[in-house]
């Protein structure tokens, strides 16, 4: 799904104006990266957990030249995702809700 996708899905939940939609999509991206930039965790119940890992330098070759080369340590974002997600992402959830709805 492209980010136009995204907000126009958002727009039309929140029954807002497409400028509504862009602003909430927005403002959860900058929540995210302006908490991720400082260092600290992100967690999102029903969806996972966002953190920042350090890498270290390692040795990696460029694959023109053959060449071998130094790949400097840098920061770089993790994401697991929740329970709920990956039973959702696996058709799970459905399947659970139904069951348990049988059983009323």
């Amino acid at each position: 799904m492209s980010l136009a996708n995204f907000k126009a899905k958002i727009t039309k939940t929140l029954k807002g104006s497409k400028a509504e939609g862009d602003r909430a999509v927005r403002a959860v991206i900058d929540g995210i990266v302006d908490t991720l930039s400082g260092g600290k965790p992100l967690r999102l119940p029903g969806l996972g957990t966002f953190r920042v890992a350090q890498t270290k330098a390692r040795k990696g070759r460029n694959l023109r030249t053959g060449q071998a080369i130094t790949i400097p340590a840098a920061k770089a974002v993790r994401f697991k995702a929740s329970p709920t997600l990956k039973r959702a992402v696996n058709g799970k959830a459905k399947k659970a809700a139904a069951k348990a709805k049988g059983r009323r």
